[in-house]
């Protein structure tokens, strides 16, 4: 399941930015552009309702720098 998406990590004040940028300069037909929560009540719910619901042959989770490389690790992927 995680090996379909591409993580892009910055400053939480340029997600909206990179969503943007992403939705101008990619075909929408081919990219889902995914934003990562950043509130540990929404994170599970987010990977069974956003993630996995996904219907794009292709990912782009932009996650702000403030979320910790463990919480977005395979070990915090539900299975």
């Amino acid at each position: 399941m995680w090996g379909d998406a591409t993580l892009i990590v910055v400053p939480a004040t340029l997600i909206g930015q990179w969503q943007r940028e992403c939705k101008t300069f990619l075909r929408d037909d081919a990219w889902d552009i995914l934003i990562y929560p950043t509130t540990d009540s929404e994170k599970a719910a987010w990977w069974k309702n956003v993630y996995a619901t996904s219907t794009s042959a292709h990912r782009i989770i932009i996650a702000s720098h403030t979320v910790s490389a463990f919480r977005l690790s395979r070990t915090a992927v539900p299975t």
